[in-house]
């Protein structure tokens, strides 16, 4: 598919992202994060920054990222995934919600308990 199209086409990323979300449900997070990130690369150079499509792949990004203990990184994942949804809903929606579980849980994990209960009451504020 790169020979054919070119390394950068918005079809490569989605087989990447396909390939991704195998490696994350076969429970092999090293692996998915090299395909999510490939994602990242295409759609940064097709797309430009602020899609809402990033938000997708960053939240799970920051989910394996999280499995495979990279807690710092993961966290950064789920702020930028915060970030797009925010932007893309005006602030209120079922997907920020969820984004900021998902970053209040990776800051929990981290031992940032008071900013954790804050980003998971404003997300229970929104369920």
């Amino acid at each position: 598919l790169k020979r054919r199209v070119g390394g950068d086409d918005l079809a490569v990323a989605h087989a990447a992202l396909t390939l991704g979300n195998l490696f994350r449900e076969q429970t092999l997070p090293s692996d998915a994060e090299k395909w999510y990130l490939e994602v990242l690369r295409i759609f940064r150079l097709v797309l430009g920054e602020g899609n809402e499509v990033f938000a997708d792949v960053y939240s799970v990004l920051g989910d394996v990222l999280a499995r495979q203990g990279k807690l710092e990184e993961a966290g950064r994942m789920h702020k930028l995934a915060l970030r797009v949804y925010r932007r893309a809903s005006e602030g209120d929606s079922a997907r920020v919600a969820e984004a900021l579980n998902s970053f209040g849980t990776t800051l929990h994990l981290q031992g940032l308990h008071d900013q954790a209960m804050k980003k998971l009451e404003e997300a229970y504020e929104m369920f």
